[in-house]
């Protein structure tokens, strides 16, 4: 490839060696469908399997793939971070290596980016029963409190605020740069495009079940981070300003 291409996927990726190959099959049969000039980065989070020799393996299939691995400390945000600092485009697609994303609907998500001047497209789970019945239903229970308790905290009515998968524009970050570790960065990712450009975007994708491996996501341990993001928004909406870390605290 030679210039910076309209469209980075990032595909954050911890002990997925048996998923890369499909993911990449999709996302390859997505772009040669659509015709989307896109770049596809592998982050390999320091997996104890084979996941990065795998994402090296699929380097050699299309020159559009690059593959990396990052040092510690672990974590989907820090994966994302790492992709963000790799990433040649100004808009930026995320999709889990697990497979569990509907990547043929990111032409669609990238529309509304690219053409409509959204500074976010969310990929929505729950405005229809079929689109998340393969989520477990506890993460649903979950992702209905924290629905509503943002919607009472920063005003901003969506159907999905968590989902990983997404389009954005990277100026979204020109305030503030993004700062979650962990799972906790989607809900930052969806806050800082709202304050933003104060246009947010969903478009319906359904949830798939993963083809190998369990997924490592919980709510007791993103809890935290939702918690935190979720109060930053808040302090946001009341001083429109948004509280950055001290150097080091990330």
């Amino acid at each position: 490839m030679t210039g910076a291409p309209e469209l980075s996927i990032i595909v954050p990726a911890y002990r997925e060696e048996a998923n890369l190959p499909l993911v990449c099959d999709r996302l390859l049969a997505m772009i040669d469908e659509s015709g989307v000039d896109a770049e596809i980065l592998l982050i390999d989070d320091g997996s104890p399997d084979a996941t990065y020799q795998v994402a090296l393996a699929q380097m050699e299939r299309s020159p559009r793939i690059r593959a990396f691995t990052k040092p510690p400390p672990r974590g989907m945000g820090n994966g994302i971070r790492h992709g963000l600092r790799q990433a040649r485009a100004q808009i930026v697609a995320v999709t889990m290596g697990d497979g569990s994303d509907e990547v043929a609907r990111i032409p669609a998500m990238l529309a509304k980016v690219r053409d409509e001047g959204y500074g976010l497209a969310i990929g929505s789970r729950y405005r229809h029963r079929r689109n998340y019945e393969a989520v477990p239903g506890v993460y649903r229970f979950w992702s209905f409190v924290f629905r509503w308790t943002t919607r009472l905290t920063t005003g901003l009515r969506l159907s999905d605020y968590t989902n990983a998968f997404r389009v954005f524009d990277r100026r979204i970050f020109d305030r503030a740069a993004p700062e979650g570790g962990g799972f906790e960065i989607s809900p930052e990712i969806t806050f800082k495009a709202w304050f933003t450009t104060r246009r947010v975007a969903e478009v319906d994708v359904r949830h798939l079940k993963r083809t190998a491996g369990q997924s490592s996501f919980s709510f007791l341990r993103a809890g935290p981070g939702y918690g935190k993001m979720l109060g930053k928004a808040f302090i946001n909406r009341l001083t429109g300003r948004w509280i950055t870390p001290r150097p080091g605290a990330t």
